[in-house]
């Protein structure tokens, strides 16, 4: 058996900001997200990503490749359950939401920003990713400590995603 991991760090917002001349009591809700989907049409999908959040109102950045999404949203709780849905209604795979909610939050990013990219994750890799192929399986926290204490390491393969500025605070030793 061949396991994979995707590991990601969620930082929660919790800010309070002075409003311009009412306190807001409308919540701000950012979330992150991922979802490994062969997809016919990256560009498309990056296109009408550009829409849907030009039409919410959204910020953040948020990444399309051949193997799948990977983002960082933030709007009016409202309009992010409408994102959600709607960007649900292109995969047939269950998207992995983690949110963060905070009170009169100002925007976290400048804007809203698609990119098509070739890889969610730059490996570099010269061929396309079969991510049906590849796909490892999901593990509960206490399930992936025993197959890192019980296992055989050649039955799996760890891949820390972190970017430079996480890997410098931390990282899997090898990695």
């Amino acid at each position: 058996a061949r396991f994979n991991f995707h590991l990601h760090s969620v930082w929660p917002v919790a800010m309070e900001t002075e409003r311009e001349s009412t306190e807001s009591t409308e919540r701000s809700c950012v979330i992150l997200f991922y979802c490994y989907q062969d997809l016919p049409c990256a560009t498309s999908l990056a296109a009408q990503q550009r829409s849907l959040g030009s039409e919410l109102g959204l910020f953040g950045r948020v990444l399309v490749a051949p193997e799948g999404i990977n983002g960082t949203v933030q709007g009016t709780a409202d309009a992010i359950s409408v994102y959600e849905a709607s960007v649900q209604k292109v995969f047939s795979r269950k998207i992995d939401w983690k949110s963060s909610k905070a009170e009169g939050v100002e925007p976290i990013f400048p804007d809203f920003v698609v990119k098509e990219v070739p890889e969610l994750v730059g490996f570099g890799l010269q061929e396309r990713l079969d991510v049906t192929a590849e796909a490892g399986i999901r593990l509960s926290p206490q399930e992936f400590h025993a197959k890192l204490i019980d296992g055989d390491p050649k039955d799996f393969k760890l891949i820390d995603v972190c970017n430079t500025f996480e890997y410098d605070v931390g990282h899997y030793v090898g990695a």
